[in-house]
């Protein structure tokens, strides 16, 4: 009976806190290596997009509101097929052959009833491989998101400054399209993947520390066929066991695609096509 009561007033001062805006505890750290992400900043809300912004998180005070991306042009469904690692095919080729029609706008009741686990997830994800500047949970907001299943994805639109960026993140990967005014060379692109992945972290202790260096030689013609850069040393995809083991470089029609590897799914039990609640799945298609 003690037990009991004792569990009834943990509950009730836990929902005064919830009442009092108080946030909940910080959840364990993701697997994959890396330790814990920080969270957004208080106060923020990732889904709700702020006026229209002229710099990375700046807000323009009685500026107009942001305007609707461009349609996301997809793959083609063999795009990928030259690439040398057959993970990175089968993980990312289908997801950046979906249609833009196939992803549905996320509402914020969704948000916090079916999708909190997933964007929770992403956020500390993005965290982890991203700079500040570039990560539209912090300082690139006004985003546009969406979600589809089969295979479930959730993907924003966004711009940080001068680069227009499209995030697709699945349960395994996490792609980051980046298009820039530059012409596309090989000293642009490793200018672009430093501007926008965090390549060097010191662990402090916790995890191990990251060097990631992407080779991009020089004379490479990027504006034709398919090309794969990556860490020298990188494992394949399968055998990736921290977050920190590999990134790759992905140039496909002149489009520029960086991916990150978050191994959900061979860690906690995740299927690349059963990310999302199944409450989320069926809304979502209506079965």
């Amino acid at each position: 009976m003690k037990r009991l009561l004792g569990a009834r007033r943990l509950a009730a001062a836990l929902a005064l806190l919830t009442l009092a805006g108080c946030p909940p505890p910080a959840p364990p750290a993701p697997p994959g290596g890396g330790g814990q992400p920080p969270p957004p900043p208080a106060g923020t809300d990732p889904m709700t997009p702020p006026p229209a912004t002229d710099a990375p998180g700046g807000p323009t005070d009685g500026g107009p509101p942001a305007p609707a991306p461009a349609e996301v042009k997809p793959l083609a469904a063999d795009a990928l097929a030259p690439v040398d690692e057959p993970t990175v095919k089968a993980w990312v080729g289908p997801a950046l052959a979906q249609p833009a029609a196939s992803f549905k706008p996320i509402e914020r009741a969704d948000r916090e009833r079916l999708l909190s686990a997933p964007l929770e997830e992403s956020s500390g994800a993005t965290s982890f491989f991203l700079n500040p500047d570039v990560d539209p949970y912090r300082g690139a907001k006004g985003g546009v998101w969406t979600v589809r299943r089969d295979p479930d994805l959730i993907r924003c639109q966004y711009r940080a400054g001068d680069l227009a960026c499209v995030l697709t993140e699945g349960a395994n990967f996490l792609c980051l399209e980046v298009t820039t005014k530059d012409a596309l060379s090989p000293a642009s692109l490793r200018k672009l993947v430093k501007r926008v992945a965090q390549l060097e972290v010191k662990s402090d202790g916790i995890g191990q520390d990251r060097a990631w260096k992407v080779e991009v030689p020089d004379g490479v013609d990027l504006t034709k066929g398919v090309h794969r850069f990556g860490n020298p040393g990188a494992p394949p995809v399968m055998l990736v066991a921290s977050r920190d083991d590999r990134i790759d470089v992905l140039v496909a029609d002149g489009r520029v695609f960086v991916v990150f590897y978050k191994k959900i799914e061979q860690l906690v039990g995740f299927a690349p096509d059963n990310w999302l609640d199944p409450a989320a799945r069926k809304k979502l298609t209506g079965r």
